[in-house]
């Protein structure tokens, strides 16, 4: 249900500004509305230079983050320490630098060890490098190698390309000038290390060990600092939240500032005590909001267990318009019965009971999690009931052992079973739409409200008309007859309705887009009554569900090793009892928001976002 929203406006002198938002902020049920008007409330200079060393600390501290990983917020009152917080991240910065400063020697090192390992043992060569794709230096090179009469070896390391010169020991010299004169990379150990063994030695002993030592002292740093850092990052964003408040949401007068919201209408004395603490000529004004302003109101919905199990799943789509009617009781009523009647297992749904009460308790009260999974403990109950009717305990399995009887034999009674779901169609879909008449009526939307009547009218028509008439086309059952009795009075009314349904919608429509968008509209009613006929998937899903178990048991009489047997029994329940909790969930949902809530939910533009310590004002 939704939770009724006041709109406030309140005053309060205006060096007093900033203790209000800190009190609200505390409060935690204010939201607030931006002002769009010309008197503002600017900031001072003293608050624009606040808001720039506020910045500042939150650059230095990323910059921390970047040498130390993240740096979680601390919730604390504390004042900015811009100067401070320069300083460590001076320190940690030296270090970091030292640090990125060793990491690239051990780079360079590491390539060069890399290349020289292609090089001949004891032999005294010169080793040209070249990238992949330096393709006209390698063959002016090579044409170059081969005037000067040189014996010469490509090799392929990485990305590079090693061309490894047998230079004569008396031009050896000569050689390696000319070739760096024309710019080629020669091969040799980075500056600062004479041998290969130097460079081998720093890999393996030296870097790592300074390495080592720098982390200690990152480590030691982070320690002494963490959580200073963390009440700063917290103390900076905050400052810069409600500077933000100020610019956006304030007004002024010479004296007094001004800020607007909505609070939930039970705080409303918690918010009158609140105002004396901050100030005793503080002012509020607080009243309902009008009919044209509910699309604007932020919405917050409340509901008791176990309706709150399932507003989780509303929460994935949208809130409603204020005062509009709250589809968590549509979704609480019909998913767990299209679940259990597609899936409609008793034994797959006592399994489902104990896996999603064990997720259940496992999981945080209140999180998501715990609520998913009560709904599905509920759904899984469903299950049971309607697999007590079907007489269906892992398929067929309890019926072979003669533990039960079923009341109604599903895959022997395909048809009934389509006639049922179809049934739920019309039950949904004709309550959707006097909800959706409902919900047009309460935002004054008139011309929406007819055409939803006029719908309902036209679909409980085609109702009245095709019920009583099936016999006619051959369709025979013993529960029609009755109907088909009372035919003489359904069809008059029948039509009467549908004739009444199809001028409504006309009106309707033509109210909002004229004598064409009416004369249009009477399509609404055939997609409607497609929107019935699309719930004969329960039906089809529930049949597969069905025959998927019973396949399974009838693999214990084909398989004659009754290991493996058991194991294929096993496993291919194990499937069913998969695909009977997703294909369910996908249909029984896609009926909810897909079908129903066309017909009446109008989903809330804004949600009830109080400003809080340590969040986003």
């Amino acid at each position: 249900m939704h939770v009724p929203i006041l709109k406030v406006e309140i005053a309060v002198p205006k060096e007093r500004w900033r203790k209000l938002v800190d009190a609200l902020a505390y409060w935690e049920n204010f939201h607030v509305e931006e002002y769009d008007g010309e008197h503002r409330f600017p900031l001072t200079e003293e608050e624009e230079e606040e808001r720039r060393k506020a910045r500042k600390v939150l650059n230095h501290i990323s910059e921390i983050e970047s040498i130390v990983g993240p740096i979680d917020e601390l919730p604390v009152s504390a004042e900015l320490k811009y100067e401070e917080v320069k300083r460590v991240r001076d320190e940690f910065a030296e270090v970091g630098k030292a640090i990125a400063k060793l990491k690239e020697e051990e780079r360079r090192l590491a390539d060069y060890l890399a290349l020289s390992k292609n090089l001949p043992e004891g032999k005294k060569v010169i080793a040209v490098v070249l990238a992949r794709n330096e393709i006209s230096s390698k063959a002016f090179l090579v044409n170059l190698l081969e005037q000067w009469g040189l014996n010469y070896d490509e090799r392929s390391v990485g990305d590079k390309t090693l061309v490894v010169i047998d230079a004569p020991e008396d031009r050896y010299e000569e050689i390696l000038n000319e070739l760096q004169r024309r710019g080629f990379t020669i091969l040799r150990p980075p500056k600062g290390y004479s041998s290969l063994a130097e460079v081998q030695r720093a890999l393996t002993e030296e870097i790592p060990r300074k390495l080592k030592e720098l982390e200690r002292v990152l480590s030691s740093l982070k320690e002494r600092y963490l959580n200073f850092l963390r009440e700063q990052k917290f103390v900076a964003k905050d400052i810069i939240n409600v500077l933000r408040l100020k610019e956006k949401s304030f007004s002024a007068s010479k004296f007094m500032a001004f800020l607007k919201g909505w609070i939930p209408a039970p705080k409303v004395d918690e918010l009158r005590a609140l105002l004396k603490r901050v100030d005793r000529n503080a002012f509020l004004h607080a009243k309902h909001p009008e009919v044209a302003e509910y699309e604007r109101v932020p919405v917050a919905l409340k509901n008791r267990p176990p309706l709150s199990w399932f507003q989780s799943l509303l929460d994935i789509y949208a809130p409603p318009v204020y005062r509009t009617f709250d589809p968590t009781v549509i979704i609480a009523f019909f998913f767990p019965l299209y679940y259990g009647f597609m899936l409609g297992d008793a034994g797959y749904g006592l399994v489902g009971m104990f896996l999603f009460w064990v997720l259940a308790m496992v999981s945080k009260p209140g999180s998501q999690g715990r609520n998913l999974s009560m709904v599905y403990f509920i759904n899984s109950l469903m299950a049971v009931i309607f697999g007590l009717i079907f007489g269906e305990i892992f398929g067929d399995w309890g019926i072979k052992m003669g533990l039960i009887e079923p009341l109604f034999h599903r895959t022997h009674n395909g048809m009934d079973l389509l006639f049922i779901a179809i049934g739920f169609g019309f039950f949904q879909i004709l309550l959707s739409m006097l909800i959706g008449v409902w919900n047009n009526w309460i935002l004054r939307h008139t011309g929406h409200a007819l055409f939803e009547l006029g719908r309902f009218f036209a679909i409980l028509g085609i109702l009245l008309l095709i019920a009583p008439n099936l016999g006619a086309i051959g369709i025979e059952r013993p529960w029609l007859k009755s109907i088909s009795a009372l035919s003489p009075v359904l069809t008059p009314l029948g039509a009467i309705s549908f004739v009444l349904g199809a001028i409504l919608v006309f009106i309707g429509e033509a109210k909002s887009g004229g004598v064409i968008k009416g004369m249009v509209g009477q399509i609404e009613i055939f997609s409607a009554f497609g929107n019935v006929l699309s719930y004969a998937r329960l039906a089809a899903v529930g049949l597969a569900s069905a025959i998927l178990a019973e396949i399974a048991n009838h693999f214990a009489d084909i398989v004659p090793v009754p290991i493996f047997a058991l194991t294929v029994v096993v496993a291919f329940h194990a499937l069913a009892f998969v695909l009977g909790v997703v294909d369910p969930t996908i249909q029984g949902m896609r009926l909810q928001f897909v079908e129903s809530f066309t017909k009446f939910f109008l989903p809330a533009s804004r949600i009830f976002t109080p400003i809080r310590k340590g969040g986003r004002i």
